[in-house]
């Protein structure tokens, strides 16, 4: 029995007191010294120029080169058949001199990206949420926790007026309640960080006004998460207008509409931030006062870039490439995120601040899953988190009470892998609800404007479907029904 499953047969004070206690190991990670050091820092350098900031990316940029051309195997390999230098990095445009750091090649073999010079107990390690269905674990010294997270109160917290310090709502992804769970609480209490951690995958119109009370009965001063699960407590409080005292939304890890927006800023009575930062710590980018979307130069060097990997003008869509610059212990150099966006063709802002702009942010656009029961469930990517030896997933969604699952294997794949996802989705939905079938392809299409999404609902789409039953013609493993889950029923 894992850690998850202990915690889901605990009572609800004792999965409390267990959350409290795993936010006291990480204070220390996150809020220790190094974060206090950084956090001073950061808003220091915020008044910097252009120029200024630039110098001091290229500065970081050619220690980092240094160590991962001398350290790290995958780039001393590069370094041999390439004849690179770090030395010969004297502006930021040389970076292009570099390969595109792609996905794969990390999942199958990690230790050659790592620098062994790290002790193991030195190290962090996490995983990506797989918003294009390919998880990927990362690893980073645990000091870097400290600056990442100096960065996300300087300049995305702070921003937005508000503080780690202050009650705060959360909309995630982590499956804190059973997905079978029918009534309140749909949330849990991290008491020694005043955080209310809602289920985002239990919101409906007939469970908003719960979500609502809660908001008022622990005092929360803002919140954050998903945009979409956000924006429909935001439709509710429209409809039912209350006043809560909020005063901030921050939204990340999807794309809000504007009518999304409309409901969060409407319904919440209060200015909504989005922001976007890579699990890999290699990007963040932060929304001001004025509205505009500015890239955080001390996180790394974002590019963007064509299908040729030609950099793109602003105002013309690509995809991004980041070069984070506060992980020496596993470089990524040019990583390939997918996601995409494009540079603002204005790069004067009204707040004064020179970082760089962004226009939009498109790569984090999903479809989500439409249930019988009327809720709405999106960023399922976290689950993609419990099979490394999937290399690529997708959930079709053809009726309310099924979908396909397809899946890219690796060599290492099991059947038990496939069956290990679904019961991690159902685990967040309820097992009950819709029946999953595991199907292994070779290949998973991309939409027709070429990116690849995680959820794709087909529902009443004839050519669609069309598509997807010849793709997957003679490919099954097996099914998964709902009887077979053996959780969260």
């Amino acid at each position: 029995m894992n850690a998850q499953s202990i915690y889901f047969h605990l009572p609800r004070w004792a999965q409390e007191w267990a959350l409290c206690q795993y936010a006291r190991q990480l204070d220390q990670l996150y809020y220790g010294e190094s974060y206090h050091r950084w956090y001073e820092r950061f808003s220091a350098m915020e008044a910097m120029s252009g120029t200024q900031a630039r110098e001091y990316q290229l500065q970081v940029l050619r220690a980092l080169l240094h160590t991962a051309l001398t350290h790290v195997p995958w780039f001393q390999e590069l370094a041999k058949r390439e004849g690179l230098r770090a030395e010969s990095i004297t502006v930021l445009e040389d970076l292009r001199r570099f390969p595109i750091m792609e996905k794969d090649p990390i999942r199958r073999n990690p230790a050659q990206f790592i620098n062994p010079t790290y002790a193991p107990k030195r190290l962090w390690s996490t995983y990506t949420s797989g918003t294009t269905g390919t998880a990927l674990k990362i690893v980073m010294p645990k000091e870097t926790l400290g600056w990442w997270w100096a960065l996300h109160e300087v300049r995305v917290r702070g921003w937005a007026g508000v503080s780690q310090a202050m009650p705060r709502a959360m909309v995630g992804g982590r499956p804190i309640i059973l997905g079978s769970t029918d009534r309140p609480p749909y949330w849990r209490y991290n008491a020694r960080w005043r955080q209310l951690y809602m289920s985002s995958y239990h919101i409906a119109p007939g469970t908003a006004p719960a979500y609502i009370d809660a908001l008022r009965q622990y005092s929360s001063r803002w919140i954050t998460g998903y945009g979409s699960a956000i924006a429909l407590l935001g439709e509710h409080l429209r409809e039912h207008p209350q006043t809560l005292g909020m005063t901030a939304a921050l939204t990340s890890g999807d794309t809000v509409s504007p009518r999304q927006r409309q409901a969060i800023e409407q319904g919440f009575g209060c200015r909504m931030f989005d922001y976007y930062g890579s699990a890999e710590a290699c990007c963040v980018i932060s929304e001001c006062e004025h509205g505009r979307q500015h890239v955080q130069p001390e996180a790394g060097i974002l590019e963007i870039v064509d299908t040729h990997g030609e950099p793109c003008p602003p105002g013309v869509e690509g995809e991004f490439l980041c070069t984070g610059l506060g992980n020496d212990a596993m470089p990524l150099i040019r990583y390939r995120t997918g996601d995409y966006g494009s540079w603002a063709e204005e790069q004067h802002c009204p707040c004064g601040r020179q970082s760089p702009l962004i226009d939009h942010i498109t790569g984090r656009t999903d479809d989500y899953l439409v249930l019988a029961d009327g809720r709405r469930i999106g960023r399922l990517s976290t689950a993609m988190k419990k099979a490394p030896s999937v290399k690529q997933a997708q959930l079709v969604q053809d009726s309310l009470e099924h979908a396909w699952l397809l899946v890219v294997p690796d060599e290492t794949y099991r059947d038990e892998d496939g069956q290990r996802l679904v019961e991690d989705v159902l685990m967040r939905i309820g097992a009950r609800i819709i029946t999953l079938e595991v199907r292994v392809v070779q290949e998973i299409p991309p939409t027709p404007v070429g990116k690849h999404v995680l959820v794709r609902r087909i529902i009443g789409d004839a050519q669609a479907r069309a598509e997807y039953e010849a793709l997957i013609a003679g490919e099954t493993r097996f099914t998964v029904t709902n009887a077979d889950v053996p959780i969260g029923q």
